[in-house]
């Protein structure tokens, strides 16, 4: 048998180093000094023309975040929430003042949202001790209104900026520093009275963002000063601020501009006479240079860019062939490089991983949505079947036919639609008529011992479009029930309200029951935060379930939220998107 020969394959590498020395480091270098001066020169012509562009642009940005400071003190000034808080004096029970501050807490949060965010916080702080925070982090202070800031806003007349300062005067915000504020009275309406201050923080990152986003040099130095010439913040190469003094440097061009605040803010920069002696040296070098590159590089350019591009050239199509690696297209290349094989033989290797790996983040996520559900489906207590059944059978054996018919029937429809397993996700108007009907079949044991509301504040639209998790509610209902009203000793009461906040859906189950110990509602609320499950002394398991499925569908900005006060109720809302 003749042994087939086989063509002898280089290792690119070597090819590499053989012909970059030729046609790739010389002209390579020389090339890009030679662009690099001529543009750094172009650039010193129309520095000035540049900087002082890009200085407008940068202070009408910072002027806009400013701006929207003062129209979002003003927005919260007139919200009805917060002109409500303000009539009323602080509250003794903790329940209602949690619930106050929930609303407006809320809508300072959804105010900011709306603005993009340029705003690090908005705070209410009463003269009673009462605070409102858009942010998610804790108090760092308890007596605002002792400290010099807020009486100097509280007595001012207006808008009123704050100066620099390094950490934030509200909250306990870690990894930021550097804030200026913007503040105001805050006036009850109703009697004219000052009642605290309305504050806007601004951390100073946010100019930082800015400033990229405007500028596409980082050679470049920018200071923004009080009136007085106090510094508030500069942006440079490396660490400025030290023990709140900024470090001066020899700059040669500097351009000026006032804020709408008063404050001044300016842009400086030493690209002339930095660069411009380094190039008037090189040039002449340079320009011997290129003219000696220039016909080695035209030779053995070509042969270069033809034995490396036709192979990579092939391995490029393939890939661009295969962008969605997950559809399982592999790459054929025949290349004369071992380096080039071996590529190609990893990139189908990942290729083969990721699909595996995609393969198996699918089967789990199916996995934990059916053991989620199954779990849901299998709280639907047998107790709860007898207990229907045996009222079904009083309701006959006193003759009472019709009644016993229409149970008869409601039961058979509720577990047909328990027990359908291939419908996970449910427009809203299938889930409240299965909840009427869950309610219905309560009704007939607790029917002289408990009433329901449902109060529906959302358009027929939306109820038919909105999708939710199916079993969000029956669960809550239940558990009013069962841990709320069966031994509260007293008629109960349950309302079900469904309503909307912006592109926000809520559903509230309220009931009049025995409430939740703050304890146990500490653990709770901890359980539906972290995902974890609750003992069964505690109750809530169907609360926590429904919470992580809401996280799970709609990400951690949607969730279930419970208050309650010992004794007197508890509250579940379910929140979630309805766009």
């Amino acid at each position: 048998m003749n042994r087939i020969k086989t063509k002898k394959k280089e290792n690119i590498v070597q090819v590499l180093r053989r012909m970059y020395l030729l046609i790739a480091i010389i002209p390579m270098i020389v090339m890009t000094i030679i662009t690099a001066v001529f543009y750094v020169n172009s650039l010193i012509d129309s520095t000035k023309q540049n900087l002082q562009t890009v200085l407008n642009l940068y202070a009408d940005n910072i002027d806009g975040t400013i701006s929207q400071g003062i129209k979002v003190i003003d927005i919260v000034q007139n919200d009805l929430s917060v002109q409500n808080a303000l009539r009323v004096s602080r509250f003794e029970e903790k329940e209602e003042y949690y619930i106050q501050r929930t609303t407006i807490n809320t809508t300072m949060m959804l105010i900011n949202q709306n603005y993009g965010n340029t705003l690090d916080g908005i705070y209410i702080l009463l003269d009673d001790g009462r605070c409102f925070k858009s942010s998610v982090f804790p108090y760092n202070k308890e007596k605002y209104s002792q400290q010099q800031w807020y009486k100097d806003i509280r007595d001012t007349q207006g808008i009123q900026g704050n100066g620099f300062y390094k950490y934030s005067r509200v909250i306990a915000n870690p990894g930021k520093e550097g804030y200026i504020s913007i503040g105001e009275p805050i006036i009850n309406y109703r009697n004219g009275e000052i009642v605290g201050v309305i504050l806007v923080e601004i951390n100073l990152n946010t100019f930082s963002e800015m400033l990229s986003k405007t500028v596409t040099t980082q050679d470049l130095n920018v200071s923004i000063t009080e009136e007085d010439g106090t510094p508030v913040w500069q942006y440079d190469l490396g660490e400025i601020r030290k023990k709140g003094n900024i470090l001066k440097t020899h700059l040669d061009e500097s351009i000026h501009r006032e804020l709408s605040n008063g404050w001044e803010i300016s842009m400086t920069t030493n690209w002339f006479n930095k660069i411009k002696t380094e190039v008037l040296n090189t040039l002449t070098i340079l320009f011997i240079l290129i003219i000696m590159v220039t016909f080695a590089s035209i030779y053995f350019g070509r042969r270069f860019a033809d034995t490396i591009n036709h192979p990579l050239k092939q391995l490029q199509d393939g890939m661009n062939r295969n962008r969605e690696i997950w559809r399982g297209e592999y790459i054929a290349v025949e290349t004369e490089y071992h380096e080039l094989d071996d590529l190609n033989e990893g990139v189908n290797d990942l290729i083969s991983k990721v699909n595996q790996m995609f393969e198996e983040v699918k089967n789990k996520e199916r996995a934990m949505r059916k053991v989620q559900f199954s779990a849901l489906q299998a709280q639907v207590n047998p107790h709860f079947l007898y207990n229907m059944l045996d009222h079904i059978s009083w309701q006959i054996r006193v003759e009472q036919y019709e009644k016993a018919i229409h149970s008869l029937m409601s039961l058979s429809k509720f577990f047909r639609i328990s027990l359908r397993m291939e419908e996970e996700m449910v427009t809203l108007e299938k889930e409240l008529d299965h909840a009427k009907i869950y309610v219905d079949l309560q009704m007939i044991r607790y029917r002289d011992e408990i009433s329901v509301e449902i109060v529906n504040d959302l358009d027929e639209q939306l109820m038919k479009t909105v999708i939710i998790p199916k079993f969000t509610l029956q669960p809550l209902i239940e558990n009013a029930i069962t841990h709320g009203l069966r031994d509260s000793g007293r008629k109960g009461f349950i309302r079900i309200h469904l309503m909307k906040s912006g592109d926000i859906g809520i559903i509230e189950i309220y009931d009049n029951g025995i409430g939740i110990a703050q304890e146990n509602l500490k653990i709770l609320r901890q359980a539906l935060e972290k995902g974890t499950p609750v003992s069964k002394e505690i109750g809530g398991y169907g609360i926590v379930n429904v919470s992580q499925r809401i996280h799970y569908c709609y990400g951690d900005s949607y969730q279930v939220a419970i208050a309650s006060k010992e004794g007197a109720y508890t509250s579940v809302k379910v929140i979630f998107p309805i766009k």
